[in-house]
């Protein structure tokens, strides 16, 4: 059953796919360089919290792969991918089908997550694959979230720091965080950054 939080979490989410400029952009390709790096080293990977699929639309093309979303809203290019092997509609941080991936990415989702709901997510992610390559925005969502969606986008807004902090209460080794910064385009916008991590159980491995 789901509840009346992930009810309305994924109402907002339904309006906001309504609008092709919203499912349209993403911040994936800043770290898909990373992503597909990453992936290089595993069999299959799985995508927690997929959105569209706009990064998958290069990530499926290099392995199988499970999505996790609350919304099923796939480009029909990534819903019939040859290697999509299945996709779960489910809220992250509520009970979901348990699977077993090596690998998995979570790019842009986190901030998403109401905060008293963090923990359960990224327990949910750590009982489901041992290592998880996290891009998260450090950055507050737009003034006009509410009147468009009923509600802000970015529920969790907090520093490198409070993030490395709760990524290891689930996967104990962080590999090469940093922070991506992304210069204003314009004076009077601030300066927007990511925190870009690889968490993980296993010991501490060596980048290629």
């Amino acid at each position: 059953m789901t509840s009346d939080l992930a009810a309305v979490e994924r109402e907002k989410y339904l309006k906001a796919y309504q609008r092709l400029r919203y499912r349209s952009k993403s911040p994936h390709k800043r770290c898909l360089p990373r992503a597909l790096d990453e992936l290089a080293q595993y069999e299959s990977y799985a995508n927690f919290g997929c959105g569209s699929g706009l990064l998958d639309r290069y990530l499926l093309d290099q392995k199988p792969g499970v999505l996790v979303d609350h919304v099923s809203v796939l480009w029909e290019d990534v819903a019939a991918h040859k290697n999509l092997t299945k996709f779960i509609e489910a809220s992250l941080f509520e009970d979901f089908e348990m699977f077993e991936a090596p690998f998995a990415v979570c790019t842009d989702v986190m901030e998403h997550i109401p905060p008293d709901k963090v923990d359960a997510v990224l327990a949910n992610i750590a009982a489901r694959t041992p290592e998880c390559f996290f891009q998260i925005s450090l950055n507050p969502s737009g003034e006009k979230d509410i009147e468009k969606y009923g509600g802000h986008l970015h529920l969790t807004v907090e520093t490198p720091e409070w993030w490395k902090s709760t990524l290891t209460r689930h996967f104990p080794n962080l590999l090469d965080p940093w922070v991506d910064t992304l210069a204003p385009s314009a004076p009077w916008e601030p300066t927007k950054r990511w925190f870009v991590v690889t968490a993980t159980k296993r010991e501490k491995r060596a980048r290629k």
